[in-house]
């Protein structure tokens, strides 16, 4: 399963999403030119920028840090 079937189940917990995103966050940050459109293109494609923003509201600290992290870099 991909970093963004992790955030889509409803039965991951907090601590399995927030490594998701700290992976992910990771390949965007370490992502340039061709590479980062393909990146954002697929998380765009797949559903997971609206999972992202709707991460923004979770009671973990830790998750919603990092799901801000990546809303801020322009997905």
């Amino acid at each position: 399963m991909g970093l963004v079937g992790v955030l889509r189940l409803s039965s991951s917990s907090e601590a399995d999403k927030g490594k998701a995103l700290h992976q992910l966050a990771l390949l965007a940050n370490g992502s340039y030119g061709d590479h980062a459109i393909a990146l954002c293109e697929g998380l765009r494609a797949t559903g997971g920028v609206e999972l992202i923003v709707g991460l923004l509201g979770s009671p973990s600290a830790e998750v919603h840090r990092m799901a801000l992290m990546l809303v801020a870099d322009d997905l």
